[in-house]
């Protein structure tokens, strides 16, 4: 087992929108996500961050947030598996701003 620490950045676009899947990169890899951050523009209070399992569909959304910097999930660990996805959407944002989401926990081999 070793930390998990992975930071992913995007850029909205004009209406305030952006999407990222973030994964284990290599086959037989397991994340056990213990905290994920967001950030974004200090300036822009507005929008919101869904971050879903491996589909976007109300079932498997894990935590949702109107804020433009939050620790949206903490606490209980969601395990993630190699196939597997988390995808964060952003909406109502600041326009062709970036913005980050931080996975952190242990990933290792499932095998």
């Amino acid at each position: 087992m070793s930390a998990l620490n992975q930071q992913y950045y995007v850029t909205t676009d004009a209406s305030g929108s952006a999407r990222i899947v973030c994964a284990p990169a290599a086959a037989n890899t397991e994340w056990t996500v213990i905290r994920m951050i967001v950030t974004g523009p200090s300036d822009y209070a507005s929008g919101q961050f869904d971050i879903y399992l491996t589909t976007e569909n109300p079932a498997s959304k894990l935590d949702t947030t109107n804020k433009p910097s939050d620790d949206i999930w903490s606490g209980e660990s969601v395990s993630v598996e190699s196939g597997n996805s988390l995808i964060g959407i952003w909406t109502g944002c600041k326009p062709n701003s970036t913005y980050s989401l931080t996975i952190m926990g242990a990933f290792y081999d499932a095998i």
